[in-house]
């Protein structure tokens, strides 16, 4: 923000839910469980699909609104 851009966007995803090629035993049950509690978890602590997440930062790219945007996690699900 500093450098005085006319438009910058933060993208603040939480845990990114998705295959690993490198095993993650610990994301991957916090995943399960999260899975299991997601009818009744706020959207702010559901998992974010990669997919969703590209697709938001390529709208954001395309966007013409000038100042700063902060998408945050509630928001990618």
């Amino acid at each position: 923000m500093a450098l005085g851009y006319d438009r910058m966007v933060l993208v603040r995803p939480g845990l990114i839910d998705g295959p690993r090629t490198e095993p993650r035993p610990a994301e991957q049950m916090f995943g399960t469980l999260l899975q299991l509690l997601k009818p009744v978890l706020p959207r702010s602590l559901q998992a974010n699909r990669p997919e969703t997440i590209a697709r938001v930062m390529l709208e954001q790219a395309l966007s013409t609104v000038l100042g700063v945007t902060v998408v945050t996690s509630d928001a990618l699900v």
